[in-house]
């Protein structure tokens, strides 16, 4: 018996292991990739156009997030438990496609009325054709299911494929001398995220058959009803964590944009390394505290305290040398925005802890709506600062909104955190 537990302990590390190297290769064609692309970008359109560029590409992730909804984290659970019941995984699939399929359409209309509130952003067809097909693709990407399944290999050789691809349509067709080479740049991106879709629905269909069924409206109102209260959260956070680029591009010029977002693009680059760690444990970590507190407890403070102390060495070292940084990565014209990206990389750092606690501790033990409530502080936190800042203070000011945001809200989640451990505590004695 203890050598069949022995047995299993080792299979259970090596999946995780595996799943996390695989997420490593997302991270590698999601942020390693484009940093192949980014400098080429940042001087072929020059500032302004990075602004340009920028700013379509954060109406992109903000449809994404939509169309995401909950879903990555509630149906992801649902897939982790229900992995042996093919019928119950048919139902959920269809039902929670069919859901993301609705967002993606009108997370499109809203996008398009959102891009005539910035005046530098053409009103060009192509710009609204990329994000329905970028959108719609990306509805149909199974991630989610993948992730709960803990077959995360499928996703990461996706990814690396349709990254790549990305990576050689820029350098073939984006020209520094073009008229179109900024909508191109941008249109590149529904290419890699359709190549995605594909390989990931074939993988599907080989590995994991499913006998899909058009789902009925209840089913779909209960994936919808389940997702809510991480969506809320998960969307806010996109929201006010981008929020300065929106306030830039309304209140500045696309120049201001772009040297802002060159920084805000490292930053996220640093944060985005952790994504495979958070990615990775979040089935076990639901498993753990399914089952046991302690032991999900014990999980959890062990691969917090790995990942914090991972994340102060990268944003401190970063952060001395940030003028070299952004010469290197993007130019001579980009070094005066090195103030910009040493304020980032705090925030970073901050937002790497808060999202720890809120999504593997909190949601994990049955916090998800006292979560909510205190991001509710730090969206109004963001708000009040963002409206006296910028007008006055531009990026920085900006940047420094993030940074002190994010530590009061930390300071309220590590205040929740250590109540309800407690509380938790005394109930095992």
């Amino acid at each position: 018996m203890i050598a069949l537990r022995s047995l299993l302990q080792k299979v259970s590390r090596i999946t995780l292991l595996r799943n996390m190297t695989s997420l490593y290769l997302v991270q590698i064609a999601n942020y390693v990739i484009p940093l192949f692309t980014l400098p080429f970008l940042a001087r072929a359109l020059g500032v302004g156009g990075m602004g340009v560029l920028a700013t379509l590409q954060l109406l992109a992730v903000y449809g994404v997030v939509i169309t995401e909804y909950g879903f990555q984290y509630s149906a992801t659970r649902k897939v982790a438990l229900l992995r042996n019941d093919r019928a119950a995984l048919a139902a959920l699939y269809s039902a929670v496609t069919v859901a993301r399929l609705l967002l993606a359409v009108v997370a499109t209309g809203l996008l398009v009325l959102c891009s005539l509130a910035f005046d530098y952003i053409p009103r060009d067809p192509l710009i609204y054709a990329t994000l329905l097909i970028m959108l719609v693709a990306n509805a149909l990407t199974p991630l989610w299911f993948l992730q709960g399944l803990e077959r995360m290999e499928f996703v990461a050789l996706a990814n690396l494929v349709s990254r790549t691809l990305v990576m050689i349509l820029v350098f073939v067709i984006v020209r520094p001398d073009s008229p179109l080479a900024t909508l191109l740049a941008f249109a590149t991106q529904a290419v890699g995220q359709v190549a995605s879709a594909a390989i990931t629905l074939g993988f599907i269909a080989r590995v994991v058959p499913l006998a899909l069924s058009l789902p009925g409206l209840t089913n779909v109102r209960d994936e919808f009803r389940d997702g809510w209260l991480l969506f809320r959260t998960t969307f806010l956070s996109y929201t006010f964590s981008n929020v300065a680029t929106f306030a830039l591009g309304l209140t500045t010029t696309r120049e201001a944009v772009g040297g802002f977002a060159a920084a805000d693009r490292l930053a996220k680059a640093v944060l985005g390394l952790f994504g495979p760690i958070s990615q990775a444990i979040y089935p076990r970590m639901s498993t753990h505290f399914a089952q046991n507190y302690r032991t999900g407890w014990t999980f959890f403070r062990r691969w917090a305290l790995r990942a914090l102390i991972l994340g102060a060495v990268l944003t401190g070292a970063l952060a001395l040398f940030a003028p070299s940084v952004m010469r290197i990565a993007f130019g001579p014209q980009y070094v005066q925005y090195a103030p910009l990206l040493a304020a980032l990389l705090g925030w970073a750092l901050l937002n790497l802890a808060t999202t720890f606690i809120g999504v593997q501790y909190l949601n994990n033990v049955g916090q998800s709506a006292a979560y909510a409530r205190r991001f509710n502080i730090y969206v109004l936190s963001v708000a009040a600062g963002m409206l006296l800042a910028v007008p006055l203070l531009g990026g920085l000011g900006a940047a420094c909104v993030m940074v002190g945001a994010e530590l009061l809200l930390l300071v309220l989640l590590v205040v929740l955190m250590r109540t309800n451990h407690a509380e938790a505590s005394v109930e095992r004695h």
